[in-house]
């Protein structure tokens, strides 16, 4: 009887085993299914940004130039690889102009577009904006990264710096569209809060 109860409970570690595997094995072929399907994320990142009048009313000229090769900002990842697009709604170019232009104003200063007469001028590249993500066997990893360059010019003074932001980050799940859609919207308000936590570029553009 004894013998029977050790059998009996070791065929039922092995069912247990056995169906373990087959989840996680379902859970890998569903998730690389999903991968296939393109998003389109909706980028509103919330910037913070701290009021001052610094600024003091100066026109600042302002041009954004989206330096990357393409629009898209990266694939979804899988076992098998990068698989599906993922893009944003609205050009990343018109969204970092909208957000260092508020930025610019909560400081204190008049923002006009490219081409007015104003002596005091903010280029900003955007040299990266990228998303990676990876499969492992229990986990999900998102890696966001973005790079900005400031290039301010006044007379013949010119001040130059590079931001960067690097994020990364586990899943026990399958990143959707709003998970994917909230990592970038944050790597893309880090980077702007970057530039504007930079002392040295604000007090040049003021003084």
């Amino acid at each position: 009887m004894a013998m029977d109860e050790a059998v009996k409970g070791k065929e039922k570690r092995k069912m247990r085993r056995k169906l373990v595997i087959l989840g996680v094995c379902i859970g890998v072929c569903l998730s690389s299914g999903c991968a296939m399907i393109p998003q389109t994320v909706e980028l509103s990142p919330k910037v913070s940004v701290a009021a001052d009048t610094m600024g003091g009313g100066k026109k600042i000229e302002l041009q954004v130039v989206d330096e990357r090769p393409t629009e898209v900002i990266g694939h979804r990842g899988s076992a098998y690889g990068d698989m599906a697009e993922i893009k944003p709604s609205r050009e990343v170019r018109n969204i970092f102009y909208d957000e260092i232009a508020k930025g610019l104003s909560t400081k204190g200063f008049k923002v006009n577009a490219k081409g007015s007469n104003s002596t005091i001028k903010l280029r900003v590249d955007i040299r990266l904006l990228e998303y990676k993500s990876s499969q492992g066997f229990f986990t999900f990893g998102i890696h966001t990264r973005s790079t900005l360059k400031a290039v301010a010019s006044k007379g013949g003074d010119v001040y130059e710096k590079l931001y960067r932001v690097d994020n990364e980050m586990r899943t026990m799940i399958v990143p959707t569209t709003g998970e994917n859609a909230r990592v970038i919207n944050e790597t893309v308000a880090k980077v702007v809060e970057k530039l504007f936590a930079d002392d040295a570029l604000l007090r040049f553009l003021a003084n």
